[in-house]
């Protein structure tokens, strides 16, 4: 078979449903003849070629489907020299399909990532706390006076929360009778 001529063939057409089934079969057939020693075993330029319908991404996506080394998350390879030369030659189309994967699934959709972002989020409001109040065992009234401190927050650095942890003293200091302490620090 001429893998060549098919693959050139291949390029020229418009896409369509037939034409993405006949590129799914014969990259199959043309990567099974990778493995063959006889001597319909494919030559430099039908590499080339299939190499060249790989680098489309469309192509790409069609063609992984059927050939499992090409997902993302597959196993290297050992001792085929021309299926090796392939992978490395669409390496960046391989790890372009991971971006967009991650992209499509999005981070917050992974249970690991809701976990980590939960633990983060309760070690940010202990921080506040401790901040804001100097100690981290809060009311429950504190806690939630501070929940909705924190939802409504602006986005400040650390160091514009310790400076509001100092005003929040001076300010409780000064409720207490010291007028005149509060009136020096601000």
């Amino acid at each position: 078979m001429d893998f060549a001529h098919s693959f050139a063939t291949l390029l020229d057409e418009e896409p369509s449903c037939h034409r993405a089934a006949r590129l799914q079969n014969l990259s199959r057939l043309y990567w099974n003849a990778l493995d063959s020693s006889d001597v319909s075993r494919p030559t430099a330029k039908s590499l080339d070629a299939f190499v060249k319908l790989l680098l489309d991404p469309r192509d790409f996506d069609l063609i992984k489907l059927v050939i499992p080394e090409l997902r993302e998350h597959g196993q290297p390879m050992k001792g085929n020299s021309p299926k090796i030369e392939i992978l490395k030659r669409v390496d960046h189309r391989r790890l372009a399909g991971v971006e967009q994967e991650l992209r499509r699934l999005g981070f917050d959709d992974h249970p690991l990532y809701r976990d980590e972002k939960e633990v983060f989020a309760e070690s940010e409001m202990y921080r506040v706390s401790l901040l804001l109040h100097g100690r981290a065992n809060l009311s429950t009234e504190e806690k939630e006076a501070l929940e909705v401190w924190w939802n409504v927050r602006p986005q400040t650095s650390w160091s514009q929360l310790s400076n509001t942890r100092l005003s929040a003293r001076v300010s409780t200091q000064g409720s207490a009778g010291d007028a005149g302490t509060a009136t020096a620090n601000e």
